[in-house]
């Protein structure tokens, strides 16, 4: 793995490094937010193409379900109904979120070809490398929890920020960045969420925790960690830097394809499109 030999000066005088692209966007809908993950990940189907990286926020908050996650319990169907927070369910697997104050990644490319392996582990041991040393651009010294999985066993009646997953970033113990994997053929998504603000009150209530947890969850916010709020800009740049850093890239402004475009609207158009009557053969993507 390639490490910068003299900063941010170094990586401006070497036209000759691989590029990504970077694709940075204004908080917005959260349906579309997963749309455009699934988009990047589906698209192009042939797998080539240079890796993504997509910085974005969420506007109204939302509730994402992991792909493999039961609905949420009617309690906290009903408290997000009321709040106005929006329940909507991710392309990868994981444990429930509550994505209001944050900055969210999302990073797709090729599989089986440098700098990403086939294995699921190595990806995110890549990928954690890259997001400590974006932190630490912000002056915080997180790790990568190798945590034994025995200790969790697949429950899915806890938010995500209640347990530290495989190669979840920590600070001093404390969760502060969970990151969640799906492929499709020779493709990978990551993404994952990094809280600025944490209401660990709001949490439990809208993803359906355990009442009473709030004090003993093992998660922590920017804001605490940093004992100050960071703008999202702040935090986007870092994790570039960080990304920059750690694969030996540079990054390239760019937006969505007109194809990736088209397949994001139809996403949304299956997503939101009214529930088929009984007896329908119509398949559901939600």
């Amino acid at each position: 793995m390639m490490k910068p030999q003299a900063g941010r000066e170094w990586y401006e005088r070497r036209e000759d490094l691989p590029v990504w692209r970077l694709i940075r966007e204004t908080p917005g809908d959260p349906v579309r937010n997963m749309a455009v993950d699934e988009a990047l990940l589906l698209a192009p189907a042939d797998g080539r193409g240079s890796p993504t990286l997509r910085l974005y926020g969420w506007v109204p908050p939302a509730v994402s379900l992991g792909r493999f996650e039961p609905s949420l319990p009617l309690n906290a169907r009903n408290f997000c109904r009321s709040a106005g927070i929006q329940v909507v369910r991710r392309p990868t697997g994981g444990g429930r979120v509550l994505h209001d104050a944050e900055v969210t990644y999302s990073l797709t490319a090729p599989l089986g070809s440098f700098p990403f392996p086939r294995s699921v582990i190595r990806i995110y041991q890549k990928i954690a490398d890259a997001l400590q040393q974006g932190l630490a651009v912000m002056g915080l010294d997180c790790e990568a929890r190798e945590r034994d999985r025995s200790s969790w066993r697949g429950d899915f009646t806890e938010p995500c920020f209640s347990r530290v997953g495989r190669w979840e970033i920590c600070w001093r113990g404390r969760k502060i960045l969970g990151s969640a994997q799906a492929r499709v053929g020779n493709r990978f998504l990551q993404h994952g969420s990094l809280p600025i603000r944490l209401d660990r009150a709001m949490l439990l209530r809208a993803a359906g925790g355990t009442p009473g947890s709030a004090e003993t969850m093992p998660a922590v916010s920017l804001e605490e960690a940093l004992g100050r709020r960071p703008s999202a800009e702040e935090i986007s740049e870092a994790l570039v830097r960080g990304f920059e850093r750690s694969f030996g890239i540079r990054f390239q402004a760019g937006s969505l394809s007109l194809p990736e475009r088209e397949l994001v609207n139809r996403i949304i158009g299956r997503r939101t499109a009214p529930a088929p009557a009984a007896g329908s053969s119509q398949l559901s993507l939600s």
